[in-house]
């Protein structure tokens, strides 16, 4: 059960950050609309050295989720050994989330009025593809989901636990997911075309810092009630069907 969850859940967990300056096609978006070469060059340095933090740290997080995966294909998991690399994780996105608000104020205070408008308009604009690529994948994901909860829980009523251990592991799943899908309503909020923050050339470093608290509080909330489903569902069900669940349930989202 547990591997399932990190395998379907592994943003939840410890991927991220959002790239608050990375609208679409923005580079392209740059080289097309500034007209000053000396600027061009320097915004454009900028983000080249972001693109390569961001690079850094998706490899890091890589590593970290493969650790996670390891972990939880034992058949004695640890919740502690889980949290050391979650939390060691959380320390470097916080890092790069400084420096991509650092890197954003420096590429807004680079641009003009009108290059700042014209680089954001194909992130303000969504084409009839885009919006039906996106239709697809939320109901893609939506099923998915819904396929998960629907074994996560038939899992759950084969074991031996009690009518009320059942009921219990169940109602902390329930929780789970609805801190999952409040995460996932809150990141879809997050982008160019919603928010009044990332549209503002004039941003101030303090609503850009906002805006990756705001994201780490919700991430905080799902990583508590994933933490407590751990526990809640290891302390009441027997050693093997604990690894029989986590067995059966990998296998879902290959």
């Amino acid at each position: 059960m547990i591997f399932i969850l990190i395998s379907l859940l592994s943003t939840i967990l410890i991927n991220g950050p959002e790239q608050i300056f990375m609208a679409t096609d923005i580079v392209k978006e740059i080289k097309h609309n500034v007209k000053d070469n000396n600027r061009k060059t320097y915004v454009l340095k900028i983000m080249k050295e972001a693109k390569s933090e961001i690079k850094a740290y998706q490899k890091n997080y890589e590593k970290n989720e493969k650790k996670v995966k390891k972990l939880l294909n034992k058949d004695l998991v640890s919740l502690n050994d889980i949290k050391i690399i979650v939390d060691e994780n959380l320390v470097t996105r916080k890092k790069l989330q400084r420096y991509m608000v650092a890197s954003r104020l420096l590429v807004q205070d680079s641009l003009t009025d009108n290059e700042w408008v014209l680089i954001l308009e194909k992130s303000n604009t969504i084409s009839a593809k885009k919006k039906k690529k996106q239709l697809k994948k939320h109901k893609k994901d939506v099923e998915k989901l819904k396929e998960f909860v629907i074994a996560f829980k038939d899992e759950i009523n084969k074991t031996r636990a009690t009518p009320t251990a059942k009921e219990k592991i169940i109602s902390t799943f329930d929780a789970f997911i609805e801190d999952y899908k409040n995460q996932l309503k809150v990141a879809q909020e997050l982008s160019f075309s919603k928010s009044k923050t990332l549209n503002n050339k004039y941003a101030p470093q303090a609503e850009l810092i906002d805006i990756y608290t705001q994201q780490n509080n919700v991430r905080t909330q799902v990583r508590n009630s994933f933490y407590k489903l751990f526990e809640i569902t290891q302390e009441n069900t027997s050693e093997r069907e604990w690894v029989q669940i986590r067995k059966e349930l990998k296998t879902l989202f290959k």
